[in-house]
């Protein structure tokens, strides 16, 4: 898997899952696993992690080669530049 099919197939994934107080998605990937790292304005609820959850299974079934997800919720104000990007940004909101 490349780093432009996992951002290839997160872009329908997403569409229509980020709320108004997502501020930033990183992401890291190995051949079998991604981990999203979705820094947040507010505290998040369970409604936010469940739709990354639902967004990530999507992208699971057009990659059938990832078979292990990280979803980790952050409340970081901190300007976008001090957060960690780990290896990209896939979404970054324009403050």
């Amino acid at each position: 898997m490349t780093q432009q099919d996992l951002l290839l197939n997160m872009i329908p994934a997403f569409f229509g899952v980020i709320d108004d107080h997502f501020r930033a998605i990183a992401y890291d990937y190995t051949e079998d696993s991604i981990s999203l790292y979705v820094y947040l304005s507010t505290v998040h609820t369970e409604d936010d992690y469940e739709a990354v959850d639902i967004a990530i299974t999507e992208m699971m079934a057009s990659l059938p080669n990832l078979k292990y997800q990280y979803i980790e919720m952050i409340h970081d104000l901190r300007p976008i530049n001090e957060l960690n990007v780990y290896k990209g940004w896939f979404y970054i909101k324009k403050q």
